[in-house]
């Protein structure tokens, strides 16, 4: 057996700098505890689901919102693009992407760069 170290939220914010790839594993990886996030306006933000949007990149700065869509919030990372798609706003239930931007649209506008 090996020792592992107890899992700290702070392990679960996201590092826009890492590759796509890597960031949906971590998402995954932190699913159900301590949920990974990441902040907008000072607010945590938990995402749920992300998925990868094979064959995309990107040049500009990781963490910059490239669009705000019914697919998801394409983020860019690293290397490649991650896409959002289920968050969960700080004191509000798990959500999908389409339904978060119904209510929170002008937080996610193209060009915006997230913590």
């Amino acid at each position: 057996a090996t020792y592992a170290d107890k899992l700290s939220k702070e392990e679960a914010r996201l590092d826009w700098r890492l590759p796509a790839a890597q960031l949906e594993r971590c998402i995954r990886a932190f699913n159900p505890w301590p949920i990974s996030y990441f902040s907008l306006a000072e607010q945590p933000i938990k995402v749920w689901a992300a998925g990868v949007d094979d064959g995309q990149t990107s040049s500009h700065a990781p963490g910059t919102i490239l669009a705000a869509d019914k697919a998801g919030i394409h983020i860019a990372t690293g290397a490649g693009v991650l896409t959002l798609t289920q968050l969960q706003p700080a004191g509000k239930k798990a959500m999908s992407v389409q339904d978060f931007l119904n209510s929170r649209r002008e937080s996610f506008i193209p060009g915006t760069v997230l913590d």
